[in-house]
């Protein structure tokens, strides 16, 4: 029985059925493998996406639409859909694919020169809607095990942890 769930908050937010403890916000960056064409060029526009395959995991509707009008298309969907960050490192490194993560996944890679972010001039950085709302999600009337609140409360503790150590 799955007692708690990680998750993207606004698909739980204002359900009775579910309790939701919010985490911060996190801002999603886009990626490239160093040396790729786009970390090259200057005044970079989201459009030059098109051009590429981008690899990440599933992007909040939200988050898709502000991207897509950014772009001038119908939607913004990653040709790579991968739950898992280290495969979708893997492909980025090792091609002329773009990833897109949050920032604390890709700081030590940025650290450690693996990666390079990318900036775009017409990527709305200020807009709350880009940001990815996660929460841990339990449902209502159910009770937790010990288990399940001390991970709880550990994953509130690193998430305040990287609050104080990231602010990129």
């Amino acid at each position: 029985q799955i007692e708690f769930l990680v998750a993207d908050a606004r698909y739980f937010t204002g359900d009775p059925q579910y309790h939701v403890q919010l985490l911060r916000p996190r801002r999603g960056r886009f990626f490239c493998r160093i040396g790729h064409p786009l970390a090259k060029r200057k005044n970079l526009s989201l459009r030059a996406l098109l051009d590429y395959a981008v690899v990440g995991t599933r992007i909040p509707p939200m988050i898709r639409k502000i991207l897509a009008d950014a772009q001038g298309e119908p939607d913004f969907n990653p040709t790579v859909e991968c739950a898992q960050f280290d495969a979708i490192c893997r492909v980025v490194r090792r091609s002329d694919a773009v990833g897109i993560a949050t920032m604390e996944a890709l700081a030590e890679q940025v650290e450690q020169g693996l990666i390079q972010l990318l900036e775009f001039v017409d990527a709305p950085s200020d807009d709350p809607g880009l940001l990815l709302h996660y929460g841990i999600v339990s449902r209502v009337g159910y009770s937790l095990t010990p288990a399940a609140l001390a991970m709880m409360e550990a994953i509130v503790r690193v998430d305040e942890r990287l609050l104080a150590a990231t602010s990129m």
